[in-house]
This record gives structure tokens, sequence and C-alpha cells, in this order.
């Protein structure tokens, strides 16, 4: 009923029609003024070209992120520091705001999953590579690490007390000989005089 009271009413010409359509198809130009666009505007009904505005901007933020395998994980962190900005957000929103925002998360998450794969795909050879690399110069350090510890340990042995007391049993060689054969010679005596 109020439908019709609204539409018999002659101020229902100046509402923008329940079709969607900027003006009513009938509406004519009035003292030479022209008409605007009657375009229909059904993407405007419910909000899907907002959100398709919405959608396309956030695409366009994320298309212009690097992509090669050197900076590829400094956008996948870019990506994630963003996405975790907005659930920190969505947390106090509501309504249309909250409905953006959870847009936004998706999208994050999409273009997240894309860089991901992207880095799979593409940069595993280089990773392994670079792994490979890494590895080759810690076999390197560690061999340089080894080679220093023994000239170290040669030049310490050659100034230390042990290599001078064994120059010193080197050239006392016969007077250690003697004295070992008279300590052993008593030591045998004594046990076969002790028996007696």
């Amino acid at each position: 009923m109020a439908i019709d009271m609204l539409e018999n009413c002659e101020l229902s010409a100046l509402a923008p029609s329940r079709l969607g359509m900027k003006n009513f198809v009938n509406d004519k130009p009035m003292r030479g003024k022209r008409m605007p666009n009657q375009e229909e505007q059904f993407a405007y009904l419910f909000g899907s070209g907002n959100r398709k505005k919405l959608v396309a901007r956030v695409q366009g933020k994320w298309s212009s992120l690097p992509t090669d395998c050197g900076s590829i994980d400094s956008s996948i962190r870019i990506v994630e520091e963003d996405t975790a900005a907005q659930i920190k957000k969505s947390a106090t929103e509501k309504g249309y705001n909250l409905k953006s925002t959870k847009l936004i998360i998706q999208e994050n998450q999409t273009t997240l999953g894309e860089l991901k794969k992207l880095k799979e795909v593409n940069c595993v050879a280089v990773e392994i590579e670079k792994k490979a690399m890494e590895e080759e110069k810690f076999q390197d350090k560690l061999q340089k690490i080894s080679e220093d510890a023994i000239a170290k340990a040669k030049q310490d042995a050659q100034g230390s007390p042990v290599s001078k007391f064994v120059e010193n049993v080197k050239s006392n060689k016969n007077i250690y000989i003697i004295g070992g054969g008279i300590l052993v010679l008593g030591v045998v005596s004594y046990f076969l005089f002790k028996n007696k």
C-alpha cells in the first residue's frame, strides 16, 4: 500500500527507481536541459560494485611487489604483516567496515598464497644452490680453522717445556740407559735376596 502511495505521488518522479536506474524510463527533459545518463546500475544494487572496486584496489596494491627470487621473501613478509594488521583492525569494526576488512584479508591471503606458490615453483633451484654455497663456505672455514689450530699446536710444541725435556733426553740418552739398567738390577737383586 505504501509503495502504491509513493508511485501515485508526484514526488516519486524525483526518487530513484526500484529497478536500479537513476531515472524512470519515461522521464523527459524539461526546459531544454539534458537528461542524466539512463544507465542501469545493477552492479551497485547490493554493493557488489564497491566490492569489485575494493578488490581491484587491493590487487593493484600488491601487483607492484617484486617477485624475483632475491626479494620474494620480503614481499611475502610485507603481505603477512598487512594481513596481521587487518585482522587486528577487524576486531573493533562493525557493519560495512568489517565486511570491507574481511574482503581485504581474503585478498591478502590469496596474494600470499600466489607468492608462496611462485616462490616454490621458481626459486627452488636458487635455494638449493644457495644452500650448497653456504655448505661449501662452511667446509672451507672449518678446514681453515683446523689448519690454523694444527699450525699453532706445532708452534706451541716447539717452544714448550715438554719439547725441551725431549731434547734433553735425546742428548743424555746414554746416561738414562745406564741409570735405568742399574735401577732394574737393584730391583731384581732386592727380590732375590729378600726370599733367602
